[in-house]
C-alpha cells in the first residue's frame, strides 16, 4: 500500500489541546484505552471525534485473530495518512505487544509505540499542559501512578476515563494467561497470569460505583484463576473478590466474563447461591466438545468434567444463562467430532453461542498439526453451525416469552420496525439488557416508555423475540432487591 508523508500543519498554537482516540478489540482493551484517556486528561487534553482537530492521535490495537489485525493495521494506516507535522501519533495495544519490531520498520510516521512493558511511559511522553477539568465519567481514583506502577501489571491502579455509559463498567482483574491452548497466541505476548491485588480492585470498583456504575463486569484472560499467583494457599481468589464487591452499596449486578472450566463450579457455585448481586450468567468459551479435539487444542478439561461443572451450577441456580464459543475446522476435526458440537451444546443448554472458523495463527502449536481440514469443508461447517446456533438460541429465547425479567436501561433507540411485528414509527423507545445479556455481545431488549432514562431498572415482560433481541412491555420501574434478577429468582435455593 502506498504511504504518504505527513501533511503540513494546519493547527494554531493557541488552540486547546485535543486527542483523537480509536479503541479496537475486546473489553480488556477498552479498559486500557480508558486509562490512556485519563492520562491525556491529566495533561490537559480533551477528546475530539475529529482527528484533524487533535494534537495527539492514539490507536489502541488488537491482534487476537486475522480480522482484528487487519482492522488495526487499517486504522494505523488511516491515522498515519491523516497525520500533520505537529500531531503526535501513538500506537498501543496487542499489535504492538506482538509485532513491535516489524511495525517500527513499516510505520516510521509513528512517534510512540506503547506495549505492556512501556505502559507507564505514555503519560510522561505527552507534552504537559494545563490540568483538565474533570468531567462526568472521569474517575480520580485515590491511588496514584507513582505508587502503583508494577513490573508485573504496569496498568494496575491507573486512573480511568469512562468510555462506557455511566451505569455500567468493566473491571479488569488480571493480565496474561497460564494456559497453553494450541491455537492461541495470547500467552506469548501477554505473559503468564498476574492478578491485580485485591485492595486495588476494591478501590477501583468503589470509585466506579461512586460515579454511578450499577453493573460491574469482571474481565481477564481467565477470571476463574484470579488470585492463584498472589499466594500459594489461594486465600485471595475469585470468591473472596466477589464477596468484597458484593458489599459495595449502590452496586446491583456483578457479571463475570472469560471463565475457564478448570475449578469453575468450585469458584462459582457458592457465589451464585449466596451472593444475590452476582448474576447467574456464565461466560464459558469452550471452543470444542469432542475429547480428541479438546486434547489437540490443549484445553485441559474433557467434556465429562465440563458437563459436571455446568450441571453443578445449573442445579444450584436453575435459571443459569450460558454463553459459549466454538471453533470449527480445527486440524483433525472429523465428521464425528463436528456432529458432537450440536449434540453436546444442546445437552449443556447453551443460550448464546458464537461460532468461529479456524485459521492458522502464526507461532502457535496448532499451525504444525497434521490432518488439516480443507477450506470448503471448514466453510461449510462454519455456515451450518452458525445457522444451527442461531436457530437453537432462538428456541431457547422463545421459552422466556410471557415471563417478566429485570432490565437495565441503556439508551434511547429508534422504533424496531424491522425486527418485530406490529411496530409502527413512534417515539419513546429505549433499549436495555436483562441480566442474561452482557454488554455489546448478547443483543438488547426494546421497550417503549416515556418515563425511562439510562441507568433505570425496569421490570419487563417479554412479548416477542428475534434472537438475540427481545421486544418487551414495561411492567414497573424499580431497583432490584436482593436476589431479584428475574421472576425466576424465587426458585433459587437458600
Amino acid at each position: 500500500m502506498k504511504r504518504t508523508s505527513p501533511k503540513e500543519s494546519t493547527h494554531r498554537s493557541k488552540a486547546p489541546r485535543k486527542a483523537h482516540v480509536i479503541s479496537l478489540g475486546c473489553p480488556k482493551n477498552l479498559v486500557d484505552t480508558e486509562r490512556f484517556v485519563a492520562m491525556l486528561e491529566e495533561k490537559g487534553y480533551q477528546l475530539t471525534q475529529s482527528p484533524e482537530e487533535a494534537q495527539v492521535l492514539l490507536v489502541n490495537t488488537c491482534s487476537f485473530i486475522d480480522d482484528a489485525k487487519r482492522e488495526s493495521i487499517d486504522a494505523v494506516l488511516e491515522m498515519a495518512d491523516l497525520k500533520t507535522e505537529d500531531q503526535k501519533l501513538v500506537i498501543a495495544g496487542c499489535l504492538v505487544d506482538r509485532y513491535r519490531r516489524e511495525l517500527e520498520v513499516e510505520f516510521p510516521e509513528v512517534d510512540q509505540w506503547v506495549d505492556l512493558k512501556t505502559f507507564s511511559q505514555f503519560a510522561p511522553s505527552i507534552d504537559p499542559s494545563n490540568r483538565a477539568v474533570q468531567r462526568d465519567g472521569y474517575l480520580p481514583l485515590e491511588v496514584t501512578v507513582e505508587k502503583t506502577v508494577s513490573p508485573k501489571i504496569p496498568w494496575a491502579g491507573f486512573r480511568r476515563h469512562r468510555l462506557t455509559p455511566v451505569h455500567t463498567a468493566y473491571l479488569k482483574i488480571s493480565e496474561g494467561c497460564d494456559h497453553s491452548c494450541s491455537f492461541c497466541s495470547i500467552p506469548s505476548f501477554k505473559g503468564p497470569q498476574r492478578s491485580v491485588p485485591l485492595e486495588l480492585l476494591i478501590d477501583e470498583a468503589r470509585a466506579l460505583v461512586h460515579e454511578g456504575a450499577k453493573e460491574l463486569t469482571l474481565i481477564g484472560q481467565d477470571t476463574v484463576a484470579y488470585g492463584k499467583d498472589l499466594d500459594r494457599e489461594r486465600r485471595q481468589n475469585l470468591r473472596l473478590l466477589l464477596e468484597r464487591l458484593h458489599e459495595l452499596e449502590g452496586l446491583a449486578w456483578i457479571r463475570v466474563l472469560y471463565t475457564y472450566p478448570t475449578r469453575l463450579a468450585d469458584e462459582l457455585e457458592w457465589v451464585y447461591v449466596n451472593l444475590p448481586k452476582c448474576i447467574p450468567y456464565l461466560d464459558l468459551p469452550l471452543q470444542h466438545l469432542s475429547d480428541p479435539l479438546l486434547e489437540r487444542m490443549r484445553r485441559g478439561t474433557p467434556y465429562k468434567a465440563i458437563r459436571a461443572h455446568v450441571n453443578r451450577l445449573r442445579d444450584a441456580v436453575p435459571e443459569l444463562v450460558l454463553r459459549s464459543t466454538c471453533i470449527v475446522g480445527f486440524p483433525g476435526e472429523s465428521p464425528g467430532d463436528y456432529r458432537l458440537l450440536k449434540e453436546r451444546f444442546a445437552e449443556l443448554q447453551v443460550d448464546h453461542l458464537g461460532v468461529f472458523r479456524y485459521s492458522d495463527e502464526e507461532n502457535t502449536p496448532a499451525v504444525k498439526l497434521d490432518r488439516k481440514v480443507g477450506d470448503r469443508t471448514a466453510k461449510k461447517r462454519y455456515e451450518e453451525m452458525s445457522a444451527w446456533a442461531a436457530e437453537y438460541c432462538q428456541a431457547r429465547a422463545r421459552e422466556r416469552l410471557g415471563k417478566e425479567f429485570m432490565v437495565l436501561v441503556d439508551h434511547p433507540a429508534a422504533a424496531p420496525q424491522e425486527l418485530f411485528d406490529g411496530i409502527q414509527e413512534s417515539s419513546g423507545w429505549w433499549v436495555g439488557r436483562w441480566w442474561g445479556q452482557a454488554p455489546e455481545i448478547d443483543g438488547v431488549v426494546y421497550i417503549r416508555s416515556e418515563r425511562l432514562r439510562a441507568g433505570d431498572f425496569a421490570q419487563v415482560r417479554f412479548e416477542q423475540v428475534s434472537y438475540p433481541d427481545y421486544l418487551g412491555a414495561k411492567v414497573s420501574s424499580r431497583k432490584p432487591r436482593g436476589s431479584e434478577h428475574s421472576s425466576l429468582q424465587k426458585s433459587r435455593p437458600n
